[in-house]
């Protein structure tokens, strides 16, 4: 899906598995590009990330929450990416927790933005029953995508970020 107008400026997002057999989305702008959850095996993630990246490196790995849907593969992917894992301080603490290996991180607390590259990254509550769920909404070039999966319900912070 692409949102905005034509050329360099616009948001490309690719929906690489989407399901309870693994989450994972890749968001495009320009040569920064962020993976949504790696919910999947890391062999299977790379290869997806490397057909529809062009071998361009990748920006950063987002993770939403710590069910193994959305984070199994996010450790070795940020390892072989060499991309930093984004997420609040609850949901790294779970994903170092599983992965006997680290990785690079960077805390994103919840309701805080941050740059990646050319995109802006903002983090927002969801109702989950995981350690401290989150939706993001990525701004660039004048476009500007909310994401969010696994809702409980839509809660004013949700439907702000909408």
């Amino acid at each position: 899906m692409r949102i905005g107008k034509s050329g360099e400026g616009r948001l490309t997002v690719h929906a690489l598995s989407s399901g309870s057999s693994g989450n994972s989305f890749l968001v495009q702008f320009g040569d920064d590009t962020l993976l949504i959850d790696a919910g999947i095996p890391v062999r299977r993630l790379a290869a997806q990330v490397a057909q529809r990246n062009g071998g361009r490196p990748l920006s950063a790995v987002l993770i939403t929450h710590e069910h193994s849907d959305h984070s199994c593969g996010a450790g070795q992917i940020s390892r072989r990416m060499q991309a930093p894992l984004i997420a609040n301080a609850a949901t790294l603490a779970a994903c170092a927790a599983r992965d006997e290996l680290g990785f690079e991180s960077r805390e994103l607390a919840t309701g805080a933005e941050c740059a990646v590259g050319r995109m802006r990254i903002r983090s927002f509550p969801i109702s989950h029953d995981a350690v401290e769920p989150v939706g993001y909404v990525v701004s660039a070039g004048g476009s500007t995508l909310a994401f969010c999966t696994d809702l409980g319900e839509p809660t004013v912070a949700v439907k702000s970020a909408i």
